[in-house]
Order: C-alpha cells, then structure tokens, then sequence
C-alpha cells in the first residue's frame, strides 16, 4: 500500500504514525511545503523572541522518519492532485503515487479585508520561515502592531516586546481574549 499525506503538522505526522503502526510495510511519503521537520508551532513565539532555537522547537528530526520509514519530502508545494491517477504532482514536477491520500495541510491565518496588507512588513505567524522574516525585519524596526487580541496575538505581542520592540494591539471586540473569556 501506498499512502501521501500532504502536510507535515500534527495531523500528519499523527496520520503517519498511525499508519505505520498498522502498515509496517506500506510505502509512506510526506510531502510538506515547509523545510523543516516537525515541530511544536506553539513554540513559535519562543523562538521569534529569541528563547528557543530551531533545534528546540524539533519535535521529530530525520532520524525519526528514518526509524519509522516516512519519507520526507521538504520544501514542495503541491500543484496538483489527479485522482483518477492516483497521483500527486509537485509545482516542481515531481509526481508520487498512492492508494490512499491524506490531506493534513493545516489551517491559515485570518487577514482582515483592510487596504494595505500587501505592503513590506505586514506579516502573518504560522511557520518557521514567517517568524524567520519577522524577526529580520524586526531589527530594523521599533515598532509593531498585532491585529487580535487571542492567545496567538498575545503571545506573538509578548515576543516582540522581548525584541525591544514597542507593540500596539488592536482588537475588534471591547476586551482582550474576547473567544477566551466572556
């Protein structure tokens, strides 16, 4: 058997292991759009303020899909799903076949409909990469706005106050962790 799961988060990782636990021999690729492996996208406050590094945010390194027989392909976006062919097509071309397909790609975050968005320094938090380029873009900075006042907004206002930046935080409802608390 031969199995994809488009998406290397915790839905797919949890799928994978799953699998392998029933399907000692089947043949397990997981394509995900990110170069890196798993790790805890809670912990990425922690590392855009500087406490943690990239190592320690890992939840699996390459040794554990090695252990467990995944593969692992890093850093494609996938274009195309043919199902009648059973197929899976990378934006670079290369293709991969399975008898079952997981789509574990993850949620996005919300931009709110506001003119501007598409400038230099406006910034949503979901990966490595995105708090890679905060971070750069924070040294030449002294200021930030965060839109939303939920746990992620906090958090993501708490790191960059440890980049000495001075934060703004904008909420559309009359307190913080409005979803949170009434």
């Amino acid at each position: 058997m031969r199995y994809v799961i488009i998406g290397n988060g915790m839905a797919g990782v949890s799928a994978a292991s799953k699998i392998r636990e029933n399907d000692v021999q089947g043949h397990i690729d997981i394509i995900s759009r990110e170069d890196n492996t798993f790790y805890s996208r809670p912990m990425l406050q922690r590392f855009l303020s500087g406490e943690s590094a990239v190592e320690e945010i890992i939840l699996h390194d390459m040794e554990w899909y090695k252990k467990n027989n995944l593969s692992l392909v890093m850093g494609e976006d996938v274009g195309e799903i043919d199902a009648d062919r059973k197929e899976v097509k990378t934006l670079s071309g290369h293709a991969y076949a399975y008898d079952k397909l997981l789509l574990a790609s993850g949620g996005y975050c919300f931009v709110p409909p506001i003119k501007g968005t598409d400038k230099a320094g406006i910034f949503t938090l979901s990966c490595i990469a995105d708090a890679r380029r905060i971070k750069e873009y924070a040294r030449e900075s002294k200021t930030a706005v965060i839109i939303g006042a939920g746990p992620i907004g906090l958090e993501t206002a708490a790191a960059l106050t440890k980049l000495k930046l001075k934060v703004t935080i904008i909420e559309a409802l009359p307190r913080l962790l409005p979803r949170q608390l009434d």
